[in-house]
C-alpha cells in the first residue's frame, strides 16, 4: 500500500492529512491534524505575511514533516492558497521551507483553488447542478457547475480572517459593524455578473468554516447523527445560528458547542457572508461537503494512477468493501436474491420508493460488523454503516440502511433515536425490508442458491418459497422457518419452504 500526505497551507490553518492507498486505488485517511498559524492575518492591509506568523507556520511544517517520516509516507504534496499567493514575501517563505525542510510548496492560483475544491466535492456528492462555495481565511471561491461540469467560477478576495479585519467580529457584533460587513460582501457578490443566474440552486459548502457552521447547527437541534458530509441547512437554519452568535462575547463563543476555539474570533463574519450569499443569489439550501480541496488534489493523483470515478456511491461502497475485505461475490448474490424477493412480495409490502443505494448498502455491508465480533454482528454492522463515511447517499437513507441491518436477526428499538429523520412509513418499511434481507442471506449462505434457483408463490394465507434445484434438507427448512413468526407478524402470511 502507498501512503500519500497532503499538506494544505491555508490563510487561517495548516492541515496535514495522510491517506493510505490500496492496490486498487481506493483510499482512507489514517491521520488528520491541523494548526492555526493565521498566515493571512494582515496580508490584505500590508501585502506581507507577518514574521511571527511565518515562524509558527515554519515550525508547523517541521512537525508535519516528522509525522510523515514516522508514518513512512511515500509522497508528500504541499500547496498554499491565498495568504501566500497574495503576499509580497511569499518567495522568502517558500524558499526558507525548501532550503531548511526540503519541502516544495506549490502556490495555487485562484483558479486552482476553485477547481480542486470542485473536484473534491463533486466526487463525493450526488448533486448534479449547484453553486459551490469554499471559504478560506483570505479568499472565497465560487463555482457554478452544471451536469457535474464547471460552468463559471470566480475567486473573491475575502475570507473568514479578512472579514474579521474589516469589522470587529471577535466579540458581539454592533449594528454599525454588521452593516459594514453586509455592504462589503454584497458589493463583492455584485461584481460576479452570473450569480443572479444561480437562483433556486443549492449551495455546496466546502471548507472548515462551513463545516463548523453545520456542526454548531447540528448541536443546536440535537441532530441524531454525527455526520457532517451531506448535512443540509435551510435558509432559516443559517439565520437561526447567526442570530444566536452575533450577540455573543468572545468568551461565550469559546464555549459554544460545536464551534472550534480557533474560529471563535472569526466565525460571526463568515456566517454573515454565507447568509448574504444565499439571500443575494436566492439559493435553496446549503449542502455540506466533507471533502474539498485536499481530496480534489488526491483525486487528481488517483486519476494519474488510473482510477476513474464515475459513480459517487458505488465508488464509495467499493472502497469500504475493499477496506473491510468483504465478499463482493456474496454481496452481488444477496443483492440479486433481495431484489427478486422484494418484487415477489410487492403486493404485501407495497414499497415503491426504496433507493438502490439502500439495497446495495444492506446487501453488501450486512455482515460488516463481523470485523468487530461475530456475536451481535447486526448491531456492530448498524454502527459501522452509520460511521463508514459512505458518499453519494442521503443521511435518511444511511439511517434506514443501518436500522434494516440492525434487526435482520431480531427486532430492536434503535429507531426511537431517529424521530427527526424517519416517519411511520419509514419504520414500517424497515420491518418489511429487514425480513427480506434475512431471508436473502439464508438463501445465500445456507441454501447456496442463486436468484434463478427458486420462485415465490403468494396467496391469501401463505408465501411459499419453492426451491427449483438441488437437495432440500430438513435442517435447511428449519433454518428458514426460524423467521416464520416474524414473517407472520409483518406480512400476515404463513411462510413455507418446499422442493418443487
Amino acid at each position: 500500500m502507498r501512503r500519500i500526505a497532503i499538506i494544505d497551507i491555508g490563510s487561517n490553518s495548516i492541515r496535514l492529512v495522510i491517506f493510505e492507498i490500496t492496490p486498487t486505488n481506493s483510499f482512507k485517511a489514517i491521520e488528520d491534524v491541523k494548526e492555526s498559524p493565521r498566515l493571512g492575518e494582515g496580508v490584505n492591509e500590508t501585502g506581507l505575511m507577518k514574521d511571527k506568523r511565518m515562524e509558527v507556520a515554519y515550525h508547523t511544517l517541521m512537525l508535519f514533516k516528522r509525522m510523515c517520516e514516522r508514518y513512512k509516507v511515500d509522497e508528500v504534496i504541499t500547496f498554499a492558497t491565498a495568504a501566500v499567493r497574495n503576499s509580497k514575501n511569499a518567495k522568502y517563505f517558500t524558499d526558507l521551507v525548501k532550503d531548511q525542510l526540503q519541502m516544495d510548496i506549490e502556490v495555487f492560483s485562484g483558479e486552482d483553488e476553485a477547481l480542486f475544491s470542485f473536484k473534491g466535492a463533486i466526487n463525493s456528492l450526488e448533486v448534479g447542478e449547484g453553486l459551490l462555495m469554499d471559504m478560506g481565511g483570505a479568499s472565497t471561491e465560487l463555482v457554478w457547475y452544471k451536469d457535474r461540469q464547471v460552468h463559471k467560477w470566480v475567486s473573491l478576495n475575502f475570507g473568514s480572517v479578512t472579514l474579521s479585519q474589516i469589522a470587529q467580529v471577535k466579540d458581539s457584533l454592533s449594528s454599525k459593524d454588521e452593516k459594514t460587513l453586509k455592504d462589503y460582501v454584497k458589493e463583492q457578490y455584485r461584481q460576479v455578473p452570473w450569480l443572479n443566474q444561480c437562483r433556486d440552486l443549492p449551495l455546496i459548502g466546502v471548507g472548515g468554516t462551513i463545516r463548523n457552521l453545520a456542526k454548531v447547527h447540528s448541536l443546536f437541534t440535537d441532530y441524531p447523527l454525527l455526520l457532517l458530509h451531506d448535512y443540509r441547512l435551510r435558509k432559516e437554519d443559517i439565520s437561526k445560528v447567526y442570530k444566536e452568535i452575533k450577540n455573543l462575547t468572545y468568551e461565550d463563543k469559546l464555549t459554544l458547542p460545536g464551534l472550534a476555539t480557533s474560529r471563535a474570533d472569526i466565525f460571526t463574519g463568515a456566517v454573515l457572508a454565507i447568509g448574504e450569499l444565499i439571500n443575494y443569489a436566492s439559493l435553496t439550501e446549503v449542502v455540506i461537503s466533507g471533502y474539498g480541496i485536499r481530496e480534489g488534489v488526491l483525486y487528481k493523483k488517483l486519476n494519474e494512477y488510473g482510477r476513474d470515478l464515475t459513480n459517487v456511491f458505488e465508488t464509495s461502497l467499493f472502497d469500504i468493501i475493499q477496506h473491510y475485505s468483504l465478499s463482493s461475490t456474496d454481496g452481488e448474490r444477496v443483492y440479486s436474491l433481495f431484489n427478486k424477493i422484494l418484487d415477489a412480495l410487492y403486493p404485501l409490502h407495497k414499497i415503491d420508493d426504496i433507493t438502490d443505494s439502500i439495497i446495495r448498502t444492506i446487501c453488501f455491508m450486512g455482515r460488516v460488523g463481523v470485523n468487530i465480533s461475530f456475536h451481535d454482528y447486526p448491531l456492530h454492522s448498524y454502527y459501522m454503516i452509520l460511521n463508514a463515511e459512505l458518499r453519494g447517499i442521503s443521511h435518511r437513507d444511511i439511517t434506514k440502511a443501518a436500522l434494516i441491518v440492525s434487526q435482520q436477526e431480531k427486532f430492536n428499538t434503535l429507531h426511537k433515536n431517529y424521530k427527526e429523520l424517519l416517519n411511520k412509513k419509514d419504520l414500517s418499511e424497515i420491518n418489511y425490508l429487514s425480513l427480506i434481507l434475512r431471508i436473502s442471506k439464508i438463501l445465500n449462505r445456507v441454501f447456496l442458491l442463486n436468484s434463478e434457483d427458486f420462485h415465490i408463490e403468494v396467496d391469501d394465507s401463505r408465501v411459499k418459497i419453492c426451491i427449483d434445484t438441488g437437495e432440500l434438507m430438513d435442517v435447511q427448512i428449519s433454518r428458514m422457518l426460524m423467521s416464520g413468526k416474524r414473517f407472520r407478524e409483518i406480512y400476515k402470511r404463513q411462510l413455507e419452504v418446499i422442493k418443487k
